[in-house]
């Protein structure tokens, strides 16, 4: 399978990966252990709805600071730029909404549980 991600767009895989380690990192640094395996699922869902809404944020963030360095150049060129940050074919800014609707099914599943 072939990754296709061009400009900054990589930065959404990254980030993402990033912010895994750190909350399930939290979770084993701080010996998080729930022995009800009801209970356990509920917990690895919101775990998994606070990992996807921070990498929503930073996602949001960092296509922000592109945007804006964007329109910086352009003022100063009186050039349009065109930014191709695009990861899987969607642009960066897409991403925003796909990592906020599974962040939302991840909380939903966990009530669900």
């Amino acid at each position: 399978m072939i990754v296709q991600g061009k400009g900054w767009g990589w930065s959404v895989f990254y980030v993402s990966i990033l912010w895994l380690f750190v909350v399930f990192g939290i979770v084993i640094a701080f010996g998080i252990y729930e022995p009800d395996p009801q209970k356990s699922d509920k917990l690895f869902y919101q775990l998994c709805a606070l990992w996807l809404v921070l990498s929503a944020v930073s996602v949001f963030a960092l296509d922000r600071w592109r945007e804006g360095k964007a329109r910086r150049t352009a003022i100063g060129l009186f050039a349009e730029t065109k930014r191709d940050d695009e990861f899987l074919f969607m642009r960066m800014w897409v991403w925003l909404y796909v990592l906020l609707a599974l962040a939302a099914w991840a909380l939903g599943a966990s009530f669900l549980i």
